[in-house]
């Protein structure tokens, strides 16, 4: 699916963030860059400790939607957030909306209101998105979110496809999502992940850039062929200091088996030499 300005937003990911994000132990203390989206890889990166947070997003309505959930979590108790995206009740109730009237501009709002009431949107799964985003799932992690929360987020409004050599300041980790799932891995690599990693830290620098869904009726062993054919088809177009993990996470949707993320790492070349050079020499001289 090819994304494009002013289109349908995503109100919240379709992704097992509370999994490879926040559950992680790997953001703590980074600079993160991720699509904007619906916020919640941004929120998840904050609940798990990442010291500076960057978005981008071809869709600019998807900063409305950043912008008003933010303004949201940090001025409103978990029971008023849940009700006025999940009750059947009191779903999309503009009154609920109280709290944020003079945090952020009227029009922010009267954009954010005419997208909801007139479904510029894609559907959500309510009991997938509580189960796999941390801050819906526990009220605690909603009150963590809300300290840890900035007023906003600094958002670029580009189409990383073609303009992923704009990105000028350093990185420890990079959220892409699944926007690079219609492209070819060498293209990808090309134009995206090749710049990308310019201005990426050769410290463990991650990419996290696509994802594929497995189904039900696929058996264990074709899993673990799928596995080992996409660390073939990636690492074999790499750099030598770059190398592509595939990461297994659990289904986000019940006609789902499970999903596999691909993640790029990125190590500083002289180390990898260096640590190479001290395996040769200490453990492989011969005798």
């Amino acid at each position: 699916m090819r994304y494009t300005d002013k289109g349908p937003v995503f109100l919240f990911t379709n992704e097992n963030v509370r999994e490879y994000i926040t559950n992680s132990g790997q953001f703590a203390n980074k600079n993160v860059l991720t699509v904007a989206a619906s916020g919640d890889q941004a929120f998840e990166s904050v609940l798990a400790g990442a010291r500076h947070v960057d978005t981008f997003d071809i869709n600019s309505l998807q900063k409305v939607v950043m912008d008003v959930k933010t303004a949201m979590i940090k001025n409103m108790n978990y029971n008023t957030f849940m009700n006025f995206f999940f009750s059947k009740h009191s779903r999309f109730n503009t009154m609920l909306l109280a709290p944020i009237a003079n945090k952020l501009s009227a029009q922010t709002i009267s954009i954010f209101i005419n997208m909801l009431y007139n479904e510029i949107h894609y559907n959500y799964e309510s009991k997938n998105n509580i189960e796999n985003i941390s801050y819906l799932h526990s009220s605690d992690k909603y009150k963590d979110l809300q300290v840890r929360l900035p007023e906003n987020f600094n958002f670029n409004h580009i189409d990383i496809l073609k303009q992923s050599d704009t990105i000028t300041q350093m990185y420890d980790i990079m959220i892409l999502s699944n926007i690079l799932v219609d492209h070819t891995p060498k293209t990808d690599y090309e134009t995206v992940l090749k710049p990308l990693s310019k201005q990426l830290s050769t410290n463990d620098g991650m990419i996290f850039f696509n994802y594929s869904w497995i189904f039900p009726d696929v058996s264990q062993k074709e899993i673990a062929q799928h596995k080992k054919t996409l660390h073939q088809l990636w690492n074999s177009i790499l750099q030598p200091n770059q190398y592509v993990e595939i990461k297994h996470l659990k289904a986000t949707t019940p006609n789902q088996r499970s999903a596999f993320l691909k993640i790029l790492h990125q190590n500083n070349p002289t180390l990898l030499k260096q640590t190479a050079e001290y395996i040769r020499t200490r453990f492989l001289r011969t005798r």
